[in-house]
């Protein structure tokens, strides 16, 4: 439907009746359709019209930073497990007895003796020798 305009009268155009600005149609940017002022996405194909999609994030700097971090404490694990268990580097303690020659003679030592009985029969006893 349009509507004529007449010219105003005394054949003379007014400066203020400029004609009005209308936006240009935009079109779908993959598939050309022709998309309203309020459309986001494209009825036709369905792909965003004026809207722009985030990236996807890239999880390769994480994952690596993440494994870098498990297999340090794994490694301080394994320290620690290594620290108290203690290792076989451990040195048997040596103990030593000494005696001096004067404990030796001065306490009389008694020696096992055996002596055979008539019967047969092995008895035990102890005889005493001693510095005099």
């Amino acid at each position: 439907m349009s509507v004529a305009t007449s010219p105003p009268p005394g054949g003379a155009t007014p400066a203020a009746a400029a004609p009005a600005r209308v936006p240009a149609a935009e079109a779908c940017p993959l598939c050309g359709a022709p998309l309203h002022p309020d459309q986001e996405w494209c009825l036709n194909c369905g792909a965003a019209a004026r809207t722009r999609l985030a990236a996807s994030p890239s999880w390769k700097s994480l994952i690596a930073a993440l494994a870098v971090v498990v297999a340090l404490a794994l490694g301080v694990l394994a320290a620690a497990l290594v620290s108290l268990s203690g290792g076989s580097s451990t040195t048997p303690a040596i103990t030593r007895t000494v005696t001096s020659a004067a404990a030796l003679t001065s306490t009389p030592a008694t020696t096992p003796t055996t002596a055979t009985s008539a019967n047969g029969a092995a008895t035990l006893g102890t005889s005493t020798t001693g510095a005099k």
